[in-house]
């Protein structure tokens, strides 16, 4: 190979000036060429490395959207199950309250909270029976406040 390379140098020391400017320029220009090549190539190496990265990303993105419409689809049925659970539910009062009419039950409540009167008849009652209150011939009898 050296001998081949050695034959090169020996025909272009033969050559003319203006020959051998246009091997020169020749080379030049492919050694330029070759350096462009070079970088093109480690360009497309890293914008294939980037697009690999962005793709790996996307992917990424595309599973959280995915798992958020899942839970979207999700809260969606369970409104949709709390509406009809409602409607069924306002349905049954709906005939509550008919038979209610239907029967005259008053619209008021039926049990009714304990109001002063009834604490103190029932504090009356309480201490009617205690028997601290009585003596030899029953129970004491209180009259005024």
């Amino acid at each position: 190979m050296n001998d081949h390379v050695n034959e090169q140098s020996d025909h272009q020391s033969d050559l003319p000036d203006n020959r051998k400017a246009a091997v020169a320029a020749g080379l030049a220009q492919y050694n330029m060429i070759a350096h462009e090549r070079d970088e093109l190539q480690a360009q497309v190496r890293q914008l294939t490395l980037h697009l690999e990265q962005c793709q790996v990303a996307l992917q990424a993105k595309k599973a959280i959207i995915t798992e958020l419409d899942s839970r979207m689809r999700s809260a969606l049925l369970e409104r949709d199950q709390a509406i009809g659970d409602r409607a069924v539910y306002e349905t049954l009062f709906i005939s509550f309250q008919s038979l209610l009419r239907a029967f005259q039950v008053p619209n008021e409540p039926l049990v009714k909270s304990r109001g002063d009167d009834e604490r103190d008849a029932m504090a009356a009652l309480m201490s009617a029976h205690d028997p601290r209150h009585y003596n030899n011939a029953g129970p004491i009898r209180q009259f005024g406040p």
